[in-house]
């Protein structure tokens, strides 16, 4: 329900939404395509005092 806000201009002026899963995990991969984000690239992200290598998935808001 928030995406498809998103999609419609709901709230929009906040940015474009990222998620970072873990690289290699599939479920997640799945879950953004299916959702209509597209991969960005991979990045190193600080998660609870460690750096955890994932990709990132942007959807972008009008």
């Amino acid at each position: 329900m928030v995406l498809e806000d998103l999609r419609v201009g709901f709230d929009a002026d906040r940015g474009d939404v990222h998620a970072l899963p873990a690289t290699g995990n599939a479920p997640s991969y799945g879950i953004c395509t299916t959702l209509g984000f597209r991969l960005a690239g991979d990045r190193d992200v600080d998660f609870a005092g460690r750096v955890v290598h994932g990709d990132h998935w942007v959807f972008p808001t009008p």
